[in-house]
């Protein structure tokens, strides 16, 4: 436990080594990992720093981050950082519980204060289009000597940014923007707004953007770039925060957040026309579509003062993120994210 500190009423920093085993023929999961076949048994291992705080008189919480790995079919595979969050209820013994003395810390004489602040990272909402498939169909074509292929994606297919069925939104450089207010001194509300757009029409890009395939009279194909597909994102985050670092005055601050984001999304698909090996300006196909979308998320939050005062704080936040609409479903969508940033909070002396 950290430094020495006393450990009693269910609160201590700590280190740990977690060890996992899913057994029988066909085991779906162990703590830390989700088998996609499930098959023969499986164990993982995870080093975890762990935060344990006490609710109330009988409750507690205990978030960890870590890493993991999976001993899957003889084989160690997916190492890569975890992070735990669980709610326990410790009954009392038939004496009766011990009555906990209260420790004064500074953080009990904080006001609810405001607080601003703006991240940078991913976006990996998601939106559900209809499962229609909005492309034309693909085109072979002959014009004056021309010989031109042009393949669209079919219901399903399409890469990261395919318009059919559950979507995922993508985009690693878009901004975070939030404010906030601590209900107490350890419990806040936050809500934010983030938007971004990408206009796509590289071939290099893994998305719905398909080439058009020229050749002239029997010679080598060519790739041209005859399709854009442009696609917007306006995300609005309501989330908690709950701080399980005691005082507001360490420079190190670790909280645990949660919440959901109604997200909206756009796609705007263009075909661009060709006159023998040049890409026009004219539109011969076009379409919009847009979705809806709940996502809610789970993670951990750092946060460290960079001034002597403890209002200037740079952020680091990484979790889950869940598609709510197949929440239930065993193949609901999931995306991990990570996130850093700036917050300032007003009033800190």
């Amino acid at each position: 436990m950290l430094r020495g500190h006393r450990t009693a009423g269910f609160s201590a920093n700590y280190f740990a080594l977690a060890l996992g085993l899913g057994l029988s023929k066909g085991p779906s999961e162990t703590p830390f990992h989700l088998l996609t076949d499930g098959t023969g048994p499986a164990t993982d291992a995870a080093l975890l720093y762990g935060v344990q705080r006490r609710l109330g008189r009988f409750a507690f919480v205990d978030a960890t981050v870590g890493v993991s790995g999976l001993l899957h079919a003889g084989q160690w595979q997916n190492f890569g950082p975890v992070i735990g969050l669980r709610v326990g209820l410790a009954l009392p013994t038939i004496a009766g519980a011990a009555p906990q003395k209260a420790v004064p810390t500074e953080v009990s004489t904080l006001l609810p204060r405001f607080f601003v602040g703006v991240q940078v990272g991913d976006a990996r909402y998601f939106g559900h289009y209809s499962r229609a498939n909005p492309y034309p169909a693909n085109r072979h074509e002959f014009v004056n000597g021309y010989e031109k292929q042009t393949d669209f994606p079919t219901s399903g297919s399409g890469g990261t940014n395919s318009d059919t069925g559950p979507h995922t939104y993508e985009n690693d450089r878009t901004l975070y923007l939030y404010g906030g207010y601590y209900l107490t001194p350890r419990l806040a509300l936050q809500l934010g707004v983030q938007a971004g757009t990408e206009s796509n029409r590289q071939y290099s890009f893994p998305s719905a953007v398909y080439p058009a395939q020229v050749r002239y009279q029997g010679g080598d194909w060519r790739l041209l770039d005859t399709n854009q597909l442009d696609e917007s994102l306006v995300a609005v985050p309501v989330q908690v925060r709950y701080a399980l670092t005691r005082s507001f005055r360490r420079r190190l601050q670790l909280e645990v957040v949660g919440g959901a984001a109604v997200v909206r999304t756009e796609l705007h698909f263009r075909e661009y026309s060709t006159q023998g090996f040049n890409v026009t300006e004219a539109v011969v196909n076009e379409f919009r579509r847009e979705s809806w979308g709940v996502s809610a998320n789970l993670g951990g939050a750092l946060g460290y003062s960079v001034d002597r005062r403890r209002r200037v704080q740079a952020t680091l936040e990484v979790g889950g993120l869940y598609d709510v609409q197949e929440i239930f479903s065993t193949t609901a969508a999931r995306q991990a994210y990570a996130k850093v940033g700036v917050r300032y909070r007003f009033g800190y002396r």
